[in-house]
């Protein structure tokens, strides 16, 4: 889901939920909110929720005409809700659901701007260099007709290749951003994806995350551990937990024990295991599995700390490299003409 559709979801579900609490109807709900709401599609989109109730459609089934606002996930615990006599506490949850995935994609965002900043001068500084500095250096060194060190040759080879490469790279990019609507989601269940160095532990911390939100959040809502898992599907079918679910729902359809089912070494570490024995001999298998969430999303958090303490350097180190090797490669073949003159 965009991210601007995500913060709009959280939009609806936090005033919706207010109004509810207020004690206002389906339709006058929506009439007060498509008043407030001041993106133009989502109010088209709250026309034709409001359209679909005077119909005599359950709330759950008028939002399913727009998946691009609410997931899988939200319709089916929505539906939940409604059923139960619920839905405030519902609405509440899925808030508090919501704005997990956006801080998350928030602080993400935060944590690349200041390295793709960097990244993008980086680039424009290398590109004035190779346009206008070093060619200047090439016409002098020519002039001398001596022989220049194995790093100014490279550095000269590669400012004369620089618009090949250029559009090469490009063609590459391009290809790639064609390529991903068709190829990224397969790309996603590759499991070599969680053995990356760092980008694979946090991809993974991410993926726990929210299935454990997810289980949590359904079962406080009233969905039974089946129904449960047969939401996994939309959560993980892009993910190197694609499979999981199917594996899940074997061994509970089966009649294993909790500690059998959640018992996967190749997708829960072992510290799982304690919470969900705890939860096996408490029943309070809601409050383990939200626990479990938290237990990742402060992991996450740990991570993206230590990702912010160590890119500045690491950024400086990459930069000053690059600059002093295009210094000694120009300045090299000079200490080199001072000893022949």
């Amino acid at each position: 889901m965009r991210f601007q559709n995500l913060k709009t979801c959280l939009w609806f579900s936090e005033q919706f939920y207010q109004l509810h609490q207020s004690g206002f109807g389906f339709a006058e709900g929506l009439i007060l909110l498509e008043k407030t709401c001041t993106d133009p599609q989502f109010c088209l989109r709250i026309q034709s929720i409001l359209r679909s109730i005077k119909k005599g459609r359950r709330f759950s089934q008028s939002l399913q005409a727009h998946p691009e606002y609410f997931s899988e996930t939200y319709l089916a615990l929505i539906h939940v809700g409604e059923q139960s006599g619920r839905l405030a506490e519902v609405l509440r949850e899925l808030s508090l659901y919501l704005k997990l995935q956006i801080n998350l994609r928030h602080s993400l965002i935060q944590a690349l701007i200041y390295p793709s900043f960097i990244f993008i001068l980086m680039i424009g500084m290398l590109i004035f260099f190779m346009v206008f500095v070093i060619p200047q250096f090439a016409a002098i060194f020519a002039q001398f007709k001596t022989p220049l060190p194995l790093l100014t040759q490279i550095l000269f080879a590669l400012v004369r290749k620089g618009p090949y490469l250029g559009v090469g790279l490009g063609l590459i990019l391009l290809s790639m951003t064609l390529a991903y609507p068709k190829y990224g989601p397969l790309l996603k269940q590759k499991r070599i994806l969680l053995k990356i160095p760092g980008l694979g532990t946090y991809y993974r911390n991410c993926i726990l995350m929210f299935l454990f939100k997810t289980l949590s959040l359904s079962l406080k809502s009233g969905l039974s551990l089946q129904q449960a898992f047969h939401l996994l599907p939309a959560l993980l079918q892009a993910t190197p937990f694609y499979s999981l679910p199917r594996l899940l729902q074997h061994d509970l359809n089966g009649g294993s024990p909790l500690e059998k089912i959640f018992d996967k070494p190749d997708y829960f570490p072992a510290i799982c295991q304690s919470y969900i024995k705890i939860a096996s001999a408490s029943g309070a298998l809601d409050h383990q599995l939200s626990e479990l969430g938290q237990h990742f999303e402060k992991r996450i958090d740990a991570q993206m700390y230590r990702f912010k303490i160590m890119l500045e350097p690491l950024i400086l180190l990459v930069m000053g490299g690059i600059v002093g090797g295009v210094v000694l490669a120009l300045y090299q073949p000079l200490f080199n003409l001072g000893s022949i003159l």
